[in-house]
């Protein structure tokens, strides 16, 4: 009789539960900074049991791969570099190639394209079926839901707000309609960010749709304490706050049918700064969503000083205002449009003499 079998087979054993215990102390989501995008990854397998994976303990890196088209689908070019085809995906993509504004027939001979580089570990996971699930700005889109939630809660408690909140009765008639179309296009959003489908949805886009959740909801609850009324002002900011939301809630919901969805559009502005019809260079270009005036950190600016000077934006409607470089504070006067694809775009701002 071999004494060494039970001895042996204890250690197998305590190698494999030591094994199992390190593996299941390694994380279930990693997190990665790509085209400038915040991007967390997870490792799941949906056929025929859907499972997600720790990831090894072994380093491992979220990178790009120039790869050639050759006819392949965006679809099959993601999995082979084992990328989840999704539109969380096809937004990392289109962050990688700026000249590209759609996926379901791609036009050019290369692309760059996501993949997650590691060890033999790795390489096991993904040989048993597990591909890599992208989430870009999950925080963000985490933080947004949350603030939607808010403006739905304090939605409610205005509709109960008494007569005497508003100018009149027709204003609070208006008011309750803008805010319940606001209330129902969020909530179209926000439900649509886990899974994402519609449009890969851009960062700045986020950024503009969560600041002015939070702008609603301290606007509404500061209007909930006694004394205090829904001014014309209020209503006038309720309105622009409105516009904004539907115009990305329609974009949003743009379906390209079967496929991958189309880019974000975006538009291209171009301002010109005039003093007495002459054209006055190496000025600084500022502009800020009309909705969010006033809040600092959502001020932006040209890439290149005028005159002019050009810019891709997204749908919205904008204020712009020319400064020296590198202050902001406005050399001409501060003019607000509407920027859409659908019409030329551009600006002119007068200097000041």
């Amino acid at each position: 009789m071999n004494t060494h079998l039970p001895l042996l087979l204890a250690g197998t054993i305590l190698f494999t539960l030591l094994a199992q215990a390190r593996n299941t102390q390694q994380p279930l989501t990693k997190t990665a900074q790509l085209a400038g995008l915040d991007i967390t990854m997870s490792l799941r397998k949906r056929l025929p049991t859907p499972q997600q994976s720790n990831w090894p303990d072994e380093p491992s890196i979220l990178t790009t791969k120039l790869v050639t088209v050759n006819k392949k689908g965006i679809g099959e070019l993601l999995r082979e570099n084992h990328i989840t085809p999704n539109v969380e995906a096809y937004g990392v993509v289109y962050a990688l190639n700026p000249e590209v504004n759609q996926l379901r027939d791609i036009k050019v001979l290369q692309l760059q394209i996501p993949t997650v580089q590691g060890g033999p570990a790795l390489a096991a996971i993904f040989n048993s079926g597990f591909t890599v699930d992208l989430v870009v700005d999950k925080e963000l889109k985490e933080r947004f839901v949350n603030n939607v939630e808010q403006v739905r809660a304090t939605i409610q408690t205005v509709a109960g707000f008494a007569g005497n909140k508003f100018l009149n009765q027709a204003a609070k008639e208006s008011v309750n309609a803008s805010l319940n179309k606001i209330s129902t296009t969020l909530d179209m959003i926000s439900r649509r960010l886990f899974p994402a489908s519609g449009h890969p949805i851009t960062t700045e886009v986020l950024r503009q749709l969560n600041a002015e959740a939070e702008l609603l909801n301290r606007l509404l609850r500061n209007k909930a304490a006694p004394a205090t009324s829904i001014t014309q002002e209020d209503q006038d900011l309720i309105s622009v706050i409105e516009k904004d939301i539907l115009i990305k809630g329609k974009t949003y919901a743009e379906s390209a049918g079967l496929g991958a969805p189309d880019r974000w559009p975006e538009v291209t502005v171009t301002v010109k700064t005039l003093r007495q019809g002459k054209e006055v260079p190496n000025l600084r270009i500022y502009y800020v969503p009309q909705a969010l005036k006033g809040d600092d950190g959502e001020t932006h600016s040209f890439g290149v000083l005028s005159s002019p000077a050009s810019n891709t934006l997204f749908e919205a409607d904008y204020c712009f205002w020319a400064a020296i470089d590198p202050n902001e504070t406005a050399v001409s006067n501060e003019q607000c449009v509407e920027v859409r694809r659908d019409r030329q775009n551009e600006v002119q701002l007068t200097v000041n003499p």
